[in-house]
């Protein structure tokens, strides 16, 4: 019976360690793939960059150009309805 109960915490043991050595190296291979799906994913945003700033890499200077022409419509949109103020009986903004 001593004989049973000293095998039983050695095997015990044998798989606790095996288990602790499984775990250590599952979680490195975990470590390793999500490294590698970074570097990919990474290598990937920079290729779609690349190939985006191409065709769209002037976007940035023609929204600047609209965005002063949408500034000069609001001029005249406000100085025209300033105008129909007034002739409507409103007070002129002179």
């Amino acid at each position: 019976m001593h004989k049973d109960v000293d095998i039983q915490t050695k095997f015990s043991y044998v798989l606790s360690v095996i288990k602790q050595y499984l775990i250590k190296q599952i979680k490195s291979y975990q470590r390793r793939v999500q490294t590698q799906l970074d570097r990919f994913q990474r290598d990937i945003q920079t290729a779609v960059m690349k190939k985006v700033k191409g065709p769209l890499g002037s976007v940035g200077a023609d929204m600047g150009r609209l965005d002063g022409i949408g500034r000069g419509l609001t001029c005249r949109l406000t100085a025209g309805e300033d105008i129909l103020k007034a002739d409507v009986g409103g007070k002129p903004d002179f």
